[in-house]
């Protein structure tokens, strides 16, 4: 199960508005603040795993990804996985190739089959109420404390701090009640 930014969007309204129509001058505030926890809790707390797998020949014609032919050689990781931002390994279907990650770039020896496995960024929200937030349900319960943090941040520190420290101390008990789920970065 996950949970729709209708539903992180009313939970916000619901921790600092008293009315829901203020919400509605708020709207844009809320959006890139969504997408600042989305990212936030992606990349330093509870990374977004996937994978995609490439054809790499000799004589493909064209670079793109996703089960998709290319050359034998360099590719740019952002080509394959275009959500990519932490690459975790690239194997191969027989085992034997080998295969070099350097700045971005992946470089390939032998043709083959690859898998890549790498940590992405979430899809962004654009408002649609049925937007599906990607990080994990734990997190997903959680995030409209820090949504909350950055809506307040110029307009009332101490509610801002309020949600910020809120949210650690969610975080930190997610942490440490779930053994399955590990925080990637920051404090604990």
């Amino acid at each position: 199960m996950q949970k729709t930014w209708k539903e992180i969007r009313n939970e916000v309204v619901n921790l600092g508005f008293e009315k829901e129509k203020t919400y509605d001058k708020y709207m844009a505030s809320f959006l890139s603040a969504f997408n600042w926890a989305l990212t936030y809790i992606a990349t330093s707390i509870s990374p977004i795993y996937a994978e995609t797998e490439f054809t790499a020949y000799d004589t493909a014609e064209e670079f793109t990804g996703d089960g998709r032919e290319v050359l034998v050689g360099r590719v740019a990781l952002n080509d394959i996985c275009p959500e990519f931002y932490r690459f975790i390994e690239v194997t191969s279907e027989d085992g034997t190739a080998n295969v070099l990650v350097e700045n971005g770039n992946l470089w390939t020896t032998k043709n083959g089959k690859y898998t890549v496995k790498y940590y992405k960024y979430p899809k962004v929200c654009g408002g649609a109420d049925d937007y599906v937030c990607e990080i994990d349900y734990a997190y997903a319960n959680i995030i409209a404390y820090l949504v909350a943090h950055r809506v307040w941040m110029d307009d009332d520190m101490s509610k801002s701090v309020l949600y910020w420290n809120t949210f650690e101390d969610l975080k930190n008990q997610i942490a440490t009640t779930n053994p399955g789920i590990t925080v990637s970065g920051g404090w604990i």
